[in-house]
């Protein structure tokens, strides 16, 4: 996960750098966006392309491997009553996500806009 972030945020700069002046005039393109732009957006690759992607990945081999031996070596009843709780297990288990989200996200979203502007400021 670390090589690509580090390999998106030089493909973002580089990008940054070949637009045209005027491009950096707009009010949407300031210093300050810019810069919380490079630290937000790809934290959030990061995210998708690091531990938890592979935690995800490890809790599906499990599920699928767990149903397998339900059925093969167990009960078929008992397996389909498994399979019936999984969409409620996930949805409350996207329920916590998304709550936990909110109150984190809003904050970092805050945090992450304010040093940008911080840092546009110093530059600029």
């Amino acid at each position: 996960g670390a090589k690509v972030t580090a390999e998106l945020r030089k493909q973002l700069f580089v990008a940054l750098t070949r637009q045209e002046v005027g491009w950096h005039d707009l009010t949407d393109n300031a210093s300050s966006t810019l810069c919380a732009n490079l630290a937000t957006d790809i934290n959030s690759v990061q995210a998708l392309t690091g531990e938890v992607l592979g935690r995800n990945v490890v809790t599906l081999c499990t599920l699928v491997l767990a149903l397998t031996f339900a059925f093969v070596y167990g009960h078929w009843a008992i397996a389909l009553v498994a399979i019936a709780c999984v969409p409620i297990l996930v949805s409350g288990l996207a329920l916590e996500i998304a709550r936990s989200l909110g109150f984190r996200g809003a904050l970092a979203g805050m945090l992450g806009e304010l040093a940008g502007t911080m840092v546009g400021e110093v530059v600029g």
